[in-house]
C-alpha cells in the first residue's frame, strides 16, 4: 500500500492564501474600456520571463520548449529580447501607476542559454517601467553544463541574485538515460560555484523514482542540500520519449513502496540539514531562503508572464470595480 504523503497533495505552509477575482487579459482586450482605477493596486507584482529554447530535450520533460539552433546567431536572440520587452511594456500599460515588483523569474526552457546582456536588458526595462524593490528576488534557471557554469559571473553582474540549477541527479548513467548533457561532477561544481556568487542563495532540482534506484542511493545524493532544494518524483508524461519507453516495456520505475521510502528519505535528510518543508516540492533553511516568487503564486498575488506560452493574471478584489469591468468587457 502506498504510504503517507507520496501522492497526497499537502500544503505545508500555514499562511492563509487570499482568494480574489482574477482577470486574464486577452490579447484583443480593449484597455480603454476599463477605468484607470480598475487595475490600480499597491500590492506586489511578480514577473515571469519564459525563455523557450533548450540545447537538448530531456527525455522526461513535456514543458513548452524548442531546440536552440534558431538562436545560434545574435540577431535571432535580439529579436526574441525585443519581443519580450514589447510584451512586457504592453501588459504594464494596463496599470495606471508603476507597480511594485518583488520578484522576477527567468524560467524555461533554458534561460541560461540567453546572454547576460539580454538578461540585463530585460531587468533594466523592469527597473525603468516598474518600481523594482531593492531587495527583490531575481532568479534564473540553468543547467549545470560547463558552458553555462562559465556564464554565472555575467548573470550576477546583469542583476541575477538567486540561481536555480537543474541538477536532477548525480548519477551519470541516469543522466545519460534521461537525455541530460551534464555529469554528476559538473552538477556538484555548479552548486559550489553558484554558492560563492549569488547572495540570495542557490537552489537546485533533484528527482527520485528512476529505474533501479534505491532509497539509500537517493539519500546519499541529497546530502549536498544546504540552503534550498526542490524535490520531485519522476513523472511519466504523455508524449515524451520516457513515456514511450515505459509503455513499450523498455523502462521501469520502482514500485510504490520503494518510491514511498524515497519520499520519506527526502523528508528525513532535509530535516537533518535544517531544511523545512515550506511548499509542496520545496525545502528551505530559513524563511529568507524560501522562493518569494513561488510563494507569490500560492498567495494569489498578481503576476505578469511574458514569452512564448507564458501567462499572467491581474486581480480585482473590490466588488464595484469588478462589476464595472463586467459591464464594459463582459467578464471580470
Amino acid at each position: 500500500m502506498l504510504r503517507k504523503g507520496l501522492l497526497e497533495l499537502r500544503c505545508p505552509f500555514r499562511r492563509k492564501i487570499s482568494t480574489s477575482t482574477t482577470t486574464n487579459i486577452a490579447a484583443n482586450s480593449d484597455r480603454s474600456a476599463i477605468t484607470g482605477k480598475a487595475l490600480e493596486s499597491d500590492d506586489p507584482l511578480s514577473i515571469y520571463i519564459h525563455w523557450p529554447y533548450c540545447e537538448f530535450k530531456c527525455h522526461f520533460c513535456n514543458f513548452n520548449k524548442y531546440l536552440n539552433p534558431p538562436l545560434s546567431s545574435p540577431s535571432n536572440e535580439d529579436q526574441l529580447a525585443k519581443s519580450l520587452l514589447t510584451e512586457l511594456q504592453t501588459l504594464l500599460r494596463w496599470f495606471p501607476t508603476k507597480r511594485r515588483v518583488t520578484s522576477v523569474y527567468f524560467g524555461g526552457g533554458t534561460p541560461s542559454l540567453a546572454s547576460p546582456h539580454t538578461v540585463g536588458l530585460v531587468l533594466d526595462a523592469i527597473s525603468k517601467w516598474c518600481n523594482l524593490e531593492p531587495d527583490a528576488e531575481i532568479s534564473l534557471e540553468s543547467n549545470p553544463t560547463t558552458a553555462e557554469i562559465d556564464k554565472m559571473q555575467g548573470f550576477r553582474e546583469a542583476g541575477i541574485n538567486r540561481y536555480s540549477l537543474g541538477v536532477q541527479t548525480l548519477d551519470d548513467e541516469v543522466l545519460t538515460r534521461m537525455g541530460r548533457r551534464h555529469t554528476g561532477k559538473e552538477g556538484l561544481e555548479a552548486i559550489l560555484r553558484a554558492r560563492k556568487l549569488f547572495e540570495r542563495g542557490v537552489t537546485f532540482d533533484m528527482m527520485f523514482g528512476f529505474q533501479d534506484q534505491t532509497a539509500e542511493q537517493w539519500r546519499m545524493q541529497l546530502e549536498v542540500g544546504r540552503n534550498h532544494v526542490s524535490i520531485y518524483q519522476l513523472s511519466l508524461e504523455y508524449g515524451t520519449p520516457l513515456y514511450r519507453d515505459y509503455k513499450a516495456g523498455r523502462y521501469r520505475v520502482p514500485d510504490e513502496d520503494a518510491q514511498a521510502d524515497m519520499y520519506d528519505a527526502a523528508l528525513e535528510v532535509t530535516a537533518s540539514h535544517g531544511l523545512h518543508h515550506y511548499e509542496v516540492s520545496s525545502y528551505a533553511s530559513s524563511p529568507d531562503s524560501e522562493s518569494w516568487h513561488n510563494m507569490s503564486y500560492w498567495f494569489g498575488q498578481d503576476f505578469i508572464g511574458i514569452g512564448p506560452g507564458a501567462h499572467g493574471r491581474f486581480t480585482i478584489r473590490e466588488p464595484n470595480r469588478w462589476i464595472e469591468q463586467c459591464k464594459k468587457l463582459g467578464h471580470g
